[in-house]
Order: structure tokens, then sequence, then C-alpha cells
């Protein structure tokens, strides 16, 4: 099923979504923002750790994906 459904959070909310829903998620805003995930079961970790960058600055957001290192 696709259905294109946006919603707001606030901070300290909690949301799931279900293995294998096509998502996107973002900072709508220009405030700074973290998010904690639990990935469960184990093992979509090593996607983050292959297609990320080890931050080296964490006053400022990282640098936007290059397309070529895809």
């Amino acid at each position: 099923m696709v259905t294109e459904r946006a919603f707001t959070v606030n901070a300290g909310s909690i949301f799931h979504i279900p293995k294998g829903r096509l998502h996107v998620w973002g900072n709508a805003t220009a405030k700074l923002a973290r998010t904690l995930l639990f990935i469960v079961p184990a093992g979509f970790e090593g996607f983050f750790e292959e297609a990320g960058m080890p931050g080296t600055d964490l006053s400022s957001p990282p640098p936007p994906p290059i397309p070529e290192d895809f």
C-alpha cells in the first residue's frame, strides 16, 4: 500500500514506522534537532555505518551527500 501521509511531532514524541514501509523524515525547522532511533530487530544499523559520514564538527550539520558516493 502506498499512501502520502505527513505529520508533525514535538520534542519527546514517539512514533513507529513498520518494517518495509518506504519513508522519509526530516527537520522542517531551522533549529537543531536530535533523533533517537531504535532498530528492532538489530541489523539495519549497518546501513548508517556504511552510508553515513563520521561527524567531525558537532556544532554544525553534516555536508549534503555526494551522489557519486552512492
